[in-house]
């Protein structure tokens, strides 16, 4: 017994040694960020509050998509909004390249499409606001704005834009 016991920690003590040399971590690196595209302009003009807007199809069917993307909502509201009112952002996806999942400018998206809320200010000064790292579908896909704030869009002047990018695993 105390023979199979000294094997025993003697194989614990050589792994322990040893493992470093097999062992090595992984190191993450952010790449840079793709170009800039506008996903929204005339869409939402004069979006009403507790409205949505949809895009038209973004994305595409490549097999080398981006995993993340970083979305910029630009607006200047005539009247001040609700203090940290928010807007949402869900992305429908086009699971088989042709038709899209529920959800568009008058029916509620899926609670599986939801990418992220835009936090609003008090304020009628433009505002340029960032959900960052959002997971980005594979393939077509549409954004969907839903506006929470408390207060219209202007007639003219917001933008929704994304810019997509990866993480690369060494």
């Amino acid at each position: 017994m105390l023979l199979r016991i000294r094997a025993l920690l003697f194989s614990l003590a050589l792994a322990t040694v040893l493992a470093p040399a097999f062992v090595q971590a992984a190191t993450i690196k952010q790449l840079n960020y793709e170009t800039i595209t506008s996903a929204m302009t005339t869409e939402l003009n004069s979006l009403g509050t507790n409205s949505r807007a949809i895009s038209a199809a973004l994305g595409a069917d490549a097999t080398a998509a981006n995993l993340l993307g970083d979305w910029e909502l630009t607006v200047d509201f005539v009247s001040a909004p609700t203090v940290d009112g928010l807007i949402d952002l869900y992305l429908v996806r086009s699971a088989d390249g042709t038709n899209y999942e529920d959800g568009d400018a008058t029916n509620r998206p899926v609670a599986d499409a939801f990418g992220c809320s835009f936090q609003v200010l008090g304020t009628t000064a433009a505002q340029r606001l960032v959900c960052r790292d959002v997971v980005m579908p594979p393939g077509l896909y549409k954004a969907i704005i839903w506006n929470n704030s408390s207060q219209a869009f202007p007639a003219s002047g917001s933008t929704l834009k994304v810019r997509t990018h990866n993480r690369q695993v060494n």
